[in-house]
């Protein structure tokens, strides 16, 4: 009877301590994985709120009105100075023919400043009654 008791006793010994490493390894993965998905949040809502665009200044842009231009580059309100993409948005703006080149600024921690290189008409075209015209770009407006 004592000899069962040992060999219980030895077998347990060995299950019991791969059950706490087995138990601190789980825990220290749940551990990093709380503390990855706990940064990644704090990252992606500090990058949400802070700097937020309250005014946009555009200089440069003599036929292209500021609604015009706010309406190509679809800038939400209070959207952060930080997620904003200046090749997305120059792709939008150059999409434009009016637009030669645009330059961005972000003047933190409020202001986001487009600087804008507008092309200029190179012919006026009458033809049946209707005027265009002829870019730089070789892209013909109506008028």
């Amino acid at each position: 009877m004592r000899s069962n008791r040992r060999i219980n006793k030895q077998t347990a010994a060995p299950r019991t301590k791969k059950r706490r490493c087995l138990l601190k390894l789980f825990a220290l993965v749940l551990l990093i994985t709380g503390a990855y998905w706990g940064a990644k949040y704090a990252i992606d809502t500090a990058r949400k709120t802070l700097f937020p665009v309250k005014e946009i200044v555009f200089s440069g842009n003599k036929h292209v009105s500021e609604s015009e231009l706010k309406a190509i580059m679809g800038i939400n309100v209070n959207q952060s100075l930080l997620e904003l993409s200046s090749k997305e948005l120059e792709g939008r703006l150059l999409k434009s023919p009016w637009i030669k080149a645009v330059s961005f600024r972000k003047d933190f921690p409020h202001r986001f400043t487009v600087r804008i290189e507008e092309s200029m008409p190179y012919a006026l075209l009458e033809m049946n009654g209707r005027t265009f015209l002829w870019m730089i770009k070789a892209i013909c407006l109506k008028n």
